[in-house]
């Protein structure tokens, strides 16, 4: 049986996305859920600014196609980043 790799004790750092982004010395330690909650979190912000700004049908998005692109590139980008954390965590390659 394998160990679990999300942990809520604390880290030792901060529990940020971009502490990841590289893999870490001792890939066993397990990932804090802060920070794969802060990368989610942020997800969901952006798609909450892209359903503010497109709620009117008849309307339209209220905000110019490239933010809404720009939007979908950075939701796209903060999941990669926890496909990152899990992946360099438990030494598979996820993307594949």
């Amino acid at each position: 049986m394998t160990a679990p790799i999300f942990t809520n004790r604390p880290a030792s750092s901060a529990n940020t996305p971009e502490e990841y982004f590289t893999p870490r010395p001792n890939p066993e330690e397990e990932i804090p859920v802060d920070a794969v909650l802060c990368a989610l979190s942020r997800a969901q912000a952006v798609l909450l600014f892209i359903q503010t700004n497109g709620e009117n049908i008849k309307q339209g998005f209220t905000i110019n196609h490239s933010s809404v692109m720009d939007s979908l590139n950075c939701v796209d980008g903060l999941l990669t980043q926890v496909i990152t954390m899990i992946d360099h965590s438990i030494g598979l390659n996820v993307k594949s």
